[in-house]
């Protein structure tokens, strides 16, 4: 049988660990003595139940390259049985392997593949089965580090104090916790990070990466664990702040914009982190927020160093608030390093226009729209609901040449691939595509299923276009997508 190496006793304590043979073997048994743990047994063969043995030659396969991966390597291990979930902790923990057919070998060291394919399994067996073999091998050290400090007198009458945890264990805690956990496991991480001393001034690497994927797989799992982060915000102290923002950012949640327009307003420290994440995460379907978000980053760019202001330059690129066209027009002149650059890549990406980067080219485009919409937008717009076909598509040639308001534009011509005419309908797909704009993704994704196959072609090359990604051309592999 396996027994616990020094880093889970001494996260433990005296806590009563359970043998991988819990709930799939007969020979389970306790531990015999603290000073036994440490490695696995070398002076007398270990004895592994079936599911056991079967469990870790099913990890010990994945360093051949023509075996299965990890994720049927998952489900494999999650078919032998609730039994084995103590034993993937334990391997987590010691990151070694040990080969069940001869214990005396040299355990294998893990390699990402075998994890993958363990913290998948822990997974499949879900919370309900998972929780209570993890909260039997970790939860008595967290409970123990919740209790208010011992007084100076008691310690000196002979009581021992809570060991601090190993980061080893804390991470193998954090990733097994990061596979089933939901919402409200989120407060367990918090708890688990203060039992490694050292993480309460600075994250080791390996912990930073642990807790960025438990946090991301908890949002990924539940979405209401996104508030809770945000109502817990302030409990977490400042090392692992970044980790979490890298979570946001890396769980695609446009949502989690609304944290961080909170740190980019408050948090000068993490302002420039946030808005690296902000490019990730892109708009939000409300415009008033995506201009309150963008005209934060606008003084982002005024009182931060030239880093912080490239980084905010970009985000408001993806911000799709055209308010900030003038400003950052201005800034293609700006002397700092990067700044102008990421100017021009801003007002690309909010205009999807490639201009030469120099502000009198900009300024020269930007009023002749200013003038379009001001004296000819209205018409233009009004020839759409005509019957002579010409007269629309005309009309649709016209919008196609314009920038500025293209997603105003674009839901006024959207409409028009549910129209009578074929050529109507196409043309309109196809100006879509110029103005690539994400609010007409809806009615492309509808019109994929239009009678006529050119128009289906149209609305599949204007869907591309607007996604930059490669998918077929069936509604089916389009329908849930979010488009930047």
């Amino acid at each position: 049988m396996w027994k616990p190496n020094s880093l889970t006793a001494s996260l433990l304590g005296a806590l009563l660990l359970v043998p991988f043979g819990t709930g799939g073997s007969a020979s389970a048994c306790e531990l015999d003595d603290a000073s036994e743990t440490g490695k696995f047994s070398e002076t007398s063969k270990a004895s592994y139940s079936f599911a056991e043995s079967e469990c870790l030659s099913l990890l010990r396969t994945l360093r051949d390259p023509l075996a299965p991966g990890p994720q049927e390597v998952a489900k494999s291990i999650e078919s032998l049985g609730v039994g084995v979930l103590d034993g993937l902790l334990v391997v987590l923990e010691t990151r070694a392997l040990p080969n069940p057919t001869d214990p005396a070998e040299r355990p294998q060291a893990l390699s990402e593949s075998q994890v993958e394919a363990m913290l998948t399994a822990i997974e499949l067996f879900g919370r309900g089965n998972a929780f209570p073999v993890w909260q039997l091998r970790y939860g008595a050290a967290i409970a123990a580090a919740d209790k208010p400090a011992a007084e100076p007198a008691a310690e000196s009458a002979g009581e021992e104090s809570t060991p601090a945890a190993p980061t080893l264990s804390v991470q193998a805690a954090l990733q097994a916790l990061g596979a089933f956990g939901g919402t409200e496991d989120l407060d367990l991480i918090w708890k688990l990070l203060k039992l490694d001393e050292q993480s309460k001034t600075k994250l080791s690497r390996n912990l930073r990466t642990s807790l960025v994927e438990a946090v991301l797989g908890i949002m990924a799992r539940d979405q209401g664990a996104l508030a809770h982060i945000q109502r817990t915000w302030d409990v977490l102290p400042d090392p692992w702040m970044g980790s979490v923002i890298r979570a946001i950012g890396k769980n695609g949640d446009p949502r989690g914009n609304q944290l961080l327009l909170d740190l980019i307003q408050f948090s000068p420290n993490h302002a420039r982190l946030a808005a690296c994440q902000v490019q990730v995460l892109g708009p939000t379907n409300d415009r008033r927020f995506n201009a309150e978000l963008s005209g934060s980053l606008l003084k982002q760019v005024d009182s931060g160093t030239k880093e912080d202001a490239q980084a905010a330059i970009l985000a408001i690129g993806v911000m799709e608030d055209e308010s900030a066209l003038p400003t950052l027009i201005e800034l293609l002149g700006d002397e700092r390093p990067g700044v102008a650059t990421n100017a021009s890549h801003a007002l690309k990406g909010i205009t999807t226009m490639s201009l030469h980067p120099a502000a009198d080219v900009w300024k020269m485009w930007f009023q002749s729209e200013t003038d379009w919409i001001k004296n000819e937008r209205r018409e233009i717009l009004a020839r759409l609901d005509g019957r002579d076909p010409n007269i629309v598509k005309a009309a649709l040639r016209e919008i196609g040449r314009h920038r500025l308001t293209r997603h105003e534009l674009a839901r006024e011509v959207a409409p028009l691939l549910r129209a009578n005419n074929v050529s109507v309908k196409l043309e309109a797909a196809r100006v879509l595509g110029e103005l690539q704009s994400r609010w007409a993704a809806s009615d492309l994704v509808e019109a994929l299923r239009d009678p006529s196959e050119a128009v289906r072609n149209g609305a599949h090359a204007a869907l591309l276009r607007i996604s930059g990604r490669q998918f077929g051309p069936t509604p089916e592999e389009w329908e849930g997508m979010r488009f930047p």
